[in-house]
């Protein structure tokens, strides 16, 4: 049997977790030599702003005029509640989702189970979309594709960063309740008042990239670090900016150390990516981020509890409404977060090893041949 065709039906335009995946995914086929479709979801993202540009873009746009055979099944990348929009009745319907909390939106139970087969990115998706009800025979554990070419440290000179400081921690996120920057910020204010050696460059945005998106959101994360009435708190460096794509493997490789306190993930690109970039990493010890991240390759923040979705994370999305999330410990993260600034030779052979472990395991040839295998299941 020759290589399948397909219809990839994703936001692969937009500056999203899920545009990212996808574009990997599509990318990885065609160098794979499969014959694939690239039908854009439009709009997906708040936030206008490119997110591809150059052969990249010029691929994508040649992609969307692919002819393939009318029975060529159709893989719907995107959340399970718009797939109604887009499923075609002569062809197989694929879904691909991903879901960050300890089950899954019963919504979406129904939803998926129209669909020939569901792909997910991880274990952690696989066991909590079973134990949600989910007929488990459909389900594919496809991960995201570590994009360790873009993302290699010998192919970068660092980011300038206007604090000249002896130690960089980096974090990376959407600023909402779910990532856990409350429990960050309060963590590195606490853990290193007084030292001026270390500094957080925070690279965040909320709802757009505007001024005056920058503005209220710096003004909030200020307001929040001032209200912990920290004498001397250590430095922080806010970017409120999207970074072009050939500029933030530079802004890694700036960092000593890369973190991020999550609630919940369903992978965790920002992870990935650094451990690409051999930055040492501390994540939360739960979720998708656990499909490659481990004791050996980097470092995990104990949970604390499960905690119920309140307002601050069901006003994201009510999909959350139900569900739980992790309450990562905040001692442990000052722990984990001062043993990497004293322990930086022992961090640094721990980043070295995540990367070989995604080279291994998490690049687009093996990944792809896996998405291949269940194209041709599902054709």
């Amino acid at each position: 049997m020759g290589q399948p065709e397909v219809i990839w039906h994703a936001p692969a335009y937009d500056p999203s977790g899920y545009a990212t995946c996808a574009r990997d995914y599509i990318f990885a086929l065609h160098k794979l030599g499969v014959k694939i479709r690239f039908s854009p979801v439009r709009g997906w993202s708040p936030i206008a702003a490119p997110a591809v540009s150059g052969s990249d873009l010029k691929t994508l746009q040649q992609l969307e005029h692919i002819p393939v055979a009318a029975d060529a099944p159709k893989v719907h990348h995107t959340v399970p509640n718009v797939y109604r929009r887009s499923m075609d009745s002569g062809r197989p319907n694929i879904g691909y989702t991903v879901f960050e909390t300890d089950g899954c939106p019963p919504a979406w139970i129904k939803i998926m189970e129209k669909m020939k087969l569901i792909m997910v990115p991880c274990e952690f998706n696989r066991a909590t979309f079973e134990r949600s009800g989910f007929n488990s025979k459909k389900m594919r554990v496809i991960p995201h594709i570590v994009d360790t070419d873009r993302f290699d440290p010998n192919k970068y000179k660092p980011i300038p960063i206007p604090h000249k400081r002896d130690f960089y921690f980096l974090t990376i996120m959407d600023v909402t309740y779910r990532k856990g920057w409350d429990i960050l910020m309060r963590a590195y204010t606490r853990e290193f008042k007084g030292n001026r050696d270390v500094c957080l460059i925070f690279k965040g945005y909320f709802g757009g990239v505007t001024d005056q998106h920058k503005q209220n959101l710096y003004n909030r994360l200020r307001g929040f670090r001032d209200s912990l009435k920290i004498k001397n708190a250590p430095d922080i460096l806010f970017y409120g900016d999207i970074f072009d794509l050939k500029d933030l493997p530079r802004l890694y490789k700036a960092a000593d150390c890369f973190v991020l306190s999550s609630r919940g993930e369903g992978w965790g690109l920002p992870y990935s990516e650094a451990m690409s970039m051999e930055v040492p990493t501390i994540g939360t010890g739960w979720g998708g981020n656990t499909e490659f991240m481990n004791k050996s390759n980097s470092y995990l923040i104990d949970v604390l509890e499960f905690r119920d979705t309140g307002e601050e994370l069901t006003k994201i999305t009510p999909n959350y409404v139900g569900q739980k999330f992790a309450e990562p410990s905040e001692g442990h993260l000052r722990r984990l977060m001062r043993h990497v600034y004293e322990n930086q030779k022992e961090a640094k052979a721990k980043a070295k090893k995540a990367r070989q472990d995604l080279i291994t395991n998490f690049s687009w040839k093996p990944i792809g041949e896996r998405i291949i295998d269940v194209l041709k299941e599902g054709s």
